[in-house]
Formats: C-alpha cells, structure tokens, sequence
C-alpha cells in the first residue's frame, strides 16, 4: 500500500470517527435538553401540587367553622323538635282523650285525631329531614361525607 492511499485512508477513518464524535455529542446533548425539560416538567408539576394542597388546607380551615354552625343549628332544632314535639303528643292526647270520653264526640274524634297524627308526623319528619341534610351539608364542607 502507498503511503499516499495509507494517509487517505487515515483522514477518512479520522473523519469517520470525528462524525461519530459529533453525533454522540449531538445525541447526548438532545438527551440531556429532554432530561432538563422532563425535570422542569416535574418541578412544576410539584410546586402546583404543593399550591393546590395549601390552597385545599386553607379552604378545609374556613369551612370548618361553617360546618360546625351547621351541626350546632341542626342538634338545636332537633332539640326543639323533640321538646316541642313531646309537648304536642302529650297536649293532643290529653285533648283527644277527653273528646274520646263524650259518647256523642268520640267517632269525629277517632278521625280526627288519625288525621292529626299523620299530619303531625309528616310535620316532624319533615323537621327531621332539614336537621339531616343540614348535618349532611356541615360534613360536606369538610370532606367527612359518609
């Protein structure tokens, strides 16, 4: 072999190896660009993560007193409910017992009083389902839904 075609061959296999050079520098570069953005991706995905869960503390912390008002509202009026509601059965069934006692009042009275009790007892269980949802929407507000 001449010297000549030797040293041809040497820039061709140098220019070979400098292309694969430059190609690994490009792909490792194109790597390493991807890799940063990924880790920027991520980043920010953890910082808005990290907001949302501090923004969702801070609402948790301004709905708790709302409903905690919700739950005190609602064992208030089923208080009342009950007190009133034992005062009313007790009133009505002295007044209907009397009625029930005269001969001539005691058919109307037997209606009437059946009458009564259902309206009444769709009354309170109307009282009892206000006192319910309410509890419900207190736990609503700070996630104990059951």
């Amino acid at each position: 072999m001449s010297a000549d075609l030797l040293a041809r061959l040497l820039v061709l296999a140098a220019l070979v190896a400098a292309g694969l050079a430059i190609g690994l520098v490009v792909i490792t570069v194109r790597g390493w660009l991807a890799a940063s953005a990924a880790a920027e991706d991520v980043r920010r995905q953890l910082l808005r993560r990290a907001a949302w869960r501090e923004e969702a503390t801070r609402l948790l912390a301004l709905r708790s007193p709302l409903a905690d008002s919700a739950q005190r509202a609602a064992d208030a009026v089923d208080l009342g409910a009950t007190v009133t509601r034992l005062g009313h059965e007790t009133v009505a069934g002295l007044s209907f017992a009397l009625l029930d006692a005269i001969p001539a009042t005691r058919g109307r009275t037997t209606r009437f009083r059946r009458r009564h009790d259902e309206i009444a007892g769709r009354f309170y269980s109307a009282i009892n389902d206000a006192t319910t949802t309410a509890r419900r929407a207190g736990r609503a507000l700070t996630g104990d839904e059951e």
